[in-house]
């Protein structure tokens, strides 16, 4: 098409002349279509040979979108990620991770959710999300990875000019005679913290309940009292107006990364664990 000539075609692909004009038969009568007329010193393209080759063209600028694509996808130019998260961990230090993910690989889509435990491990084993940071659950998953992250603790939170604020630690027993705002009765960090004063034999003065521990900072904020909180508050709370203080006995426990079993994790989602490695 391009040569006009068997002669110059064969050139070009370094073949012999008889080889292309073989070719050119056998495709002309696999195709059942007259491609080219022969003439002594040159061969001129049919029209239907002009419209097969506008065909065969748009075939190869398809397949090179799709190797850019390809590459696009492999560079994370373009992706998808389903993250879900304990409110805690989605306050607090998420956010960081996120915009730093975000910054190197603007490409790809995000969705974030928050949810209790429980759920979390419920949509992590059903595929609805592919990433899930919780903390360890009693009942075994069966279609679920799961890792730990690393383990969390729990702190006490005072506002500022509070009389434990300037304590370097405080023990349960001196926190229960402080009126003390929790979470909801029946989350898990509420039942370890329940279960913790039960086991001592202590009766705390709880004066409020909140959904949330973002909520139950700025109670405490506001002056309603004390709490029993995840360390991970540390990333949203003033410290200007908030103290944080370790208790002895430590309570902690273990935050877990959760991935669906069954399913091949994407290059964005191996991409965005490492990223939460680095804040571990």
């Amino acid at each position: 098409m391009r040569s006009g000539s068997i002669t110059l075609a064969a050139e070009s692909l370094a073949v012999s002349q008889p080889a292309v004009s073989r070719l050119i038969a056998d495709l002309e009568y696999h195709l059942q279509l007259k491609l080219f007329v022969r003439h002594a010193n040159h061969i001129e393209p049919t029209v239907e040979s002009k419209l097969l080759e506008t065909q065969v063209n748009r075939f190869y600028i398809g397949l090179e979108k799709i190797e850019q694509q390809a590459q696009a996808i492999s560079h994370l130019d373009y992706g998808h990620l389903r993250i879900v998260a304990l409110p805690v961990l989605m306050d607090g230090f998420l956010p960081r991770v996120l915009a730093d993910f975000h910054q190197d690989y603007p490409g790809v889509k995000i969705e974030l959710e928050s949810s209790n435990r429980n759920e979390i491990y419920d949509r992590i084993q059903s595929n609805q999300f592919d990433i899930g940071l919780s903390i360890t659950a009693n009942v075994k998953q069966h279609n679920v990875n799961t890792d730990l992250f690393r383990l969390q603790n729990a702190v006490c939170a005072v506002p500022v000019g509070h009389e434990l604020s300037s304590c370097v630690h405080v023990a349960i027993k001196e926190i229960a005679k402080y009126p003390l705002i929790t979470l909801m009765f029946g989350s898990p960090f509420r039942s370890e913290i329940d279960s913790i004063f039960s086991r001592l034999k202590i009766n705390p003065n709880i004066v409020l309940e909140a959904r949330t521990q973002q909520s139950i900072c700025q109670l405490v904020d506001h002056g309603c009292g004390i709490a029993i909180v995840d360390e991970a508050v540390k990333y949203f709370i003033n410290p200007d107006r908030i103290k944080l203080i370790n208790i002895r006995p430590r309570i902690s426990w273990e935050v877990v990364l959760l991935q669906p079993k069954d399913l091949t994790p994407s290059i964005s989602q191996q991409r965005f664990v490492e990223y939460l490695y680095k804040y571990q």
